[in-house]
């Protein structure tokens, strides 16, 4: 499959995972490319959101915090967020891997 979307990976989820995706010929962007490493999310949200990137978290508190849903409404940003984020980092990779392509086509019907 060709991807369409360029995924913005967050630094809860690490460089592993952003790795994996691209390997299979995923276009990826990695926050530590672009934002301090304590960068708050409503910093990147706009950022990362008006480039037409497409959000892969695993920070659940990111659908919590109001000033967040603000900014994510706000500049109509996509993301998806793996809820069960505790879990061993291969079993992350194969789950983001597994379901990119689902990723993507959600992605282009919305």
């Amino acid at each position: 499959m060709t991807y369409q979307y360029t995924y913005f990976i967050d630094r809860t989820l690490g460089k592993s995972i952003g790795e994996a995706l691209q390997e299979i010929g995923v276009k990826i962007e990695f926050h530590h490319a672009h934002f301090a490493p304590d960068a708050p999310d409503t910093e990147w949200l706009p950022i990362v959101s008006q480039r037409g990137w497409i959000v892969l978290t695993k920070d659940v508190n990111i659908g919590r915090n109001i000033l967040e849903v603000q900014q994510i409404a706000r500049y109509q940003a996509q993301v998806f967020v793996l809820v069960s984020g505790n879990l061993p980092r291969q079993t992350m990779i194969n789950i983001f891997v597994e379901t990119i392509d689902k990723i993507e086509r959600i992605t282009q019907d919305n």
